[in-house]
């Protein structure tokens, strides 16, 4: 069950993380992603996000894919590895309310 609620979580602050991005992405004209994955690294090349920080959440776009659409079957080793993306995910949403912040209105 604690699994379950772990992949879920996963799936919703990815899914939140990549939203987040390509709304900023469009609404200051950023470039034209070609993927969610690549709307997170535009927000890492465009310093709104640390570009490290920016990566690690772009990849974990991927691992969202695979937890969602099951394109490989999920080793929950693999899951509770990714545990630390939780850090990265918050990193990330904590530098877009920053750059919120600060953005003039």
């Amino acid at each position: 069950m604690r699994l379950r609620a772990i992949k879920y979580g996963f799936v919703t602050a990815i899914e939140g993380c990549v939203r987040a991005a390509q709304h900023v992405v469009a609404s200051e004209g950023l470039g034209m992603p070609e993927s969610n994955a690549d709307a997170v690294r535009l927000l890492g090349r465009h310093t709104i996000v640390d570009a490290a920080t920016a990566e690690s959440v772009a990849v974990a776009v991927g691992f969202r894919n695979i937890l969602v659409h099951e394109y490989a079957e999920v080793d929950d080793r693999r899951v509770v590895a990714n545990v630390e993306l939780v850090g990265d995910l918050d990193a990330f949403a904590g530098a877009l309310a920053r750059w919120a912040s600060n953005a003039e209105l």
